[in-house]
C-alpha cells in the first residue's frame, strides 16, 4: 500500500464546508468531500450498477450504449459472445437514464448543496453521467484529461467536456492505489499547465510523455507531482474537467463500483448538438417537477454524432 501524501493545504472536507470545497477545486483542480452519501444510498447505487451491468458481463463491449444493452439482453447474443476475451472494465455513459437510484441524487439536498456551491449558487444543468464496473485484474488507465479541444472533427465527449462541468465521482466500494484507484495531478487544471517536470504534453494536449520518448500517453505513477487518492464509500471526489488523472491497476479482490453525475453552470442549451435519444427523452419526461429545470437542456450522449455531419 502506498503512503497517503501530505500536501501543504487541505483537500479533504466535511460536506458542509461549501466555500472551502469550491475554493480548493478552483485553486488546485480537485477536492475530496467526506461522507456525502449515507449507507442506504450507497447500497442502492451499488445494487443499481450491478443490475444494469449484469446483461453485459459476458460481452466484449467496453463502452455501453442503449443499442448495445438492448441487444445483449437477447440470450442468443450473450451465448455467442461468451468466448470473447475477458473484459475487466466496463463503462456506461448514460447511467442516470437507467438508474432511479442515481436520478434520485438530484433531489438529495446534501449533494445538491455541494453542486450549487461549485458554481456560485447559480442555476445548473445536468451535463452527463457514468458508471464503471471494474473487476479485479483490470489494468492501468494512462494519464489523461477529460477535456478535448474543439478542433477538426470531434464528437460528443469533446462538447460535453468543454462546458465547465466538474467531474463528481462516488467510489461506492472505496478507492485506493490497490483496488484500481484514482491518482491525479494537483494544479494541472489550468490552460497554461505544461506537464510534470521532465515531461511534455502530447500533440492533442490530452496526455503527456517523457521528453526523451514519443509514447502516446504515460501510464506509470513514478513522478513526484502525482497524488494517489484515498476515499471511502460515500465520499465524493471532485475534479475539474482539465485536471489530469490516471487509474492504478486493480490488485484487490472486490469489483470496484463507481458512478458520476455532473452538472454544467447555467440553464440553457448549447450548439452544436445532437438529437436526444428516445432513452434521453423518456428520462427527462420521468423527472419530477422540481428537477425539470435541471434536465430541460440535458442532451444525453451520442456515439455517432460528429461535428462535421
Amino acid at each position: 500500500m502506498r503512503e497517503k501524501h501530505q500536501l501543504s493545504y487541505r483537500y479533504e472536507f466535511h460536506r458542509d464546508e461549501l466555500a472551502a470545497i469550491k475554493a480548493c477545486n478552483e485553486a488546485h483542480g480537485f477536492a475530496v468531500v467526506k461522507e456525502v452519501l449515507p449507507p442506504e444510498i450507497i447500497e442502492s447505487l451499488k445494487k443499481s450498477i450491478c443490475e444494469v451491468f449484469e446483461p453485459t458481463l459476458q460481452s466484449s463491449h467496453v463502452f455501453l450504449n442503449p443499442e448495445i444493452i438492448d441487444g445483449l439482453i437477447q440470450s442468443d447474443q450473450l451465448i455467442a459472445e461468451t468466448a470473447s476475451p475477458k473484459i475487466f472494465t466496463r463503462t456506461m455513459v448514460d447511467f442516470i437514464e437507467k438508474s432511479d437510484a442515481m436520478a434520485s441524487l438530484m433531489t438529495y439536498e446534501p449533494y445538491m448543496r455541494i453542486v450549487r456551491a461549485l458554481y456560485g449558487e447559480g442555476p445548473v444543468t445536468l451535463n452527463r453521467s457514468a458508471a464503471i464496473y471494474k473487476e479485479p485484474g483490470a489494468g492501468v488507465g494512462g494519464w489523461h484529461t477529460d477535456w478535448e479541444p474543439l478542433e477538426g472533427v470531434y464528437g460528443t465527449n469533446a462538447v460535453l467536456n468543454n462546458t465547465g462541468a466538474c467531474s463528481n465521482w462516488f467510489y461506492l466500494t472505496g478507492v485506493n492505489p490497490d483496488n484500481g484507484g484514482l491518482a491525479l495531478i494537483p494544479d494541472s487544471h489550468t490552460e497554461d499547465w505544461q506537464g510534470p517536470k521532465g515531461f511534455e504534453l502530447t500533440e492533442n494536449l490530452r496526455s503527456f510523455h517523457r521528453k526523451d520518448d514519443n509514447l502516446p500517453a504515460y501510464d506509470k505513477f513514478d513522478f513526484e507531482e502525482m497524488l494517489p487518492l484515498y476515499a471511502e464509500a460515500g465520499d465524493l471526489v471532485i475534479f475539474a474537467e482539465r485536471t489530469f488523472h490516471g487509474v492504478f491497476p486493480h490488485h484487490g479482490d472486490e469489483t470496484r463500483l463507481s458512478c458520476a453525475i455532473t452538472f454544467r453552470p447555467g440553464s440553457t442549451g448549447f450548439s452544436p448538438c445532437w438529437q436526444p435519444s428516445e432513452s434521453t427523452k423518456r428520462f427527462i419526461a420521468s423527472c419530477p417537477p422540481e428537477v425539470q429545470p435541471m434536465v430541460k437542456h440535458y442532451t444525453g450522449h451520442s456515439f455517432s454524432w460528429k461535428s462535421n455531419l
